[in-house]
C-alpha cells in the first residue's frame, strides 16, 4: 500500500482500527480527498471511490466501489450507528473488504477463460442484506447470476484459484 494515501482517509481507519479496503496501486496513487469523509480516485485503468455518507444518528453508511478491468464491487454498509454494535459493523466491513479482495484478485485471471468468460465482467453488490454478483461477457450479454454470498463463493471456489474465500467468508 502506498505510502501517500491522504492523512484523513488513514485516520478514518486507522482512527477506528478497521481495516483499509483493497486498493490498486495505480489507483491508491491517484486518491484525492473530494469531500468530507469522501476519497475518489479515477485513472483510465480504474475507478475507486470511498466514502462515510449520511446524516443523522442511524443513516450512516460505509460505501466502496471498486471498477478495474474484469469487476465492477460495490460495498454498502452500515457503520457508526448510535445505536449500532460497533464490533459487529467492524466484522461486516472486514468480510466485506476480504470478498472484493477475492474479487479483485481474480479479476481478469486465467478461470474465467477456461470458464468461457474471457473479457467479461464480474459485477457485485454487497450490503447488509444480501450479496447480488452477475458475470457479463463484453457484449452485456449476462452468463451467470448469482444471489447471495454462498452461490458467488462457490463460483470463486471452482476457479482454480489458490485462495479459498470459504474458510473466512462463508457464515
Amino acid at each position: 500500500m502506498p505510502t501517500t494515501l491522504p492523512v484523513e482517509l488513514l485516520r478514518l481507519f486507522r482512527g477506528r482500527d478497521l481495516p483499509l479496503p483493497p486498493m490498486p496501486p495505480e489507483l491508491a496513487a491517484e486518491l484525492e480527498e473530494e469531500g468530507d469523509l469522501t476519497f475518489t480516485a479515477e485513472t483510465e485503468s480504474g475507478f475507486l471511490d470511498i466514502r462515510l455518507a449520511g446524516y443523522g444518528l442511524q443513516s450512516l453508511r460505509f460505501e466502496y466501489a471498486l471498477r478495474v478491468p474484469g469487476l465492477r464491487f460495490r460495498l454498502s454498509l452500515p457503520y457508526g450507528r448510535a445505536f449500532g454494535d460497533p464490533e459487529s459493523e467492524k466484522e461486516d466491513l472486514r468480510r466485506g473488504f476480504a470478498l472484493a479482495r477475492v474479487c479483485l484478485a481474480m479479476a481478469g485471471q486465467a478461470w474465467l477463460t477456461r470458464a468461457g468468460w474471457k473479457d467479461g465482467v464480474l459485477d457485485v453488490d454487497y450490503d447488509e442484506h444480501d450479496c447480488f454478483a452477475h458475470y457479463q461477457n463484453p457484449t452485456g450479454e449476462e452468463l451467470h447470476e448469482c444471489q447471495g454470498l454462498d452461490p458467488l463463493l462457490d463460483i470463486l471456489e471452482t476457479s482454480g484459484s489458490a485462495e479459498n474465500p470459504a474458510d473466512w467468508l462463508r457464515s
